[in-house]
């Protein structure tokens, strides 16, 4: 299993139409074949910080996420609102 933790930081300007479009992203995604999970969380500390942690059943099926309609649509969109680069990492579950 792969867990997928994606972080960006948004303007407080760009937060509601960030989150607007995650949402769109999310809803798509927890229909396709290989999702466990999707979901998006906001720092409690620092409101700017929100993330994306997302479990697949393999690497096979996030690769095929990331080649998505909705996927190469939407994130285009959100990196548009966000500061800087997003920080990407991507785990494999142990135990």
């Amino acid at each position: 299993m792969i867990i997928v933790y994606a972080k960006s930081i948004v303007p407080e300007e760009n937060i509601d139409k960030y989150l607007e479009i995650a949402k769109k992203l999310a809803e798509e995604t927890r229909k396709e074949n290989g999702n466990i999970f999707y979901e998006m969380i906001q720092d409690t500390n620092n409101k700017n910080v929100l993330a994306f942690i997302e479990k697949w059943e393999n690497m096979e099926v996030l690769d095929k996420h990331m080649k998505t309609s909705h996927f190469t649509t939407l994130v285009p969109q959100l990196n548009e609102l966000r500061e800087g680069e997003s920080e990407l990492t991507i785990h494999e579950i142990l135990f």
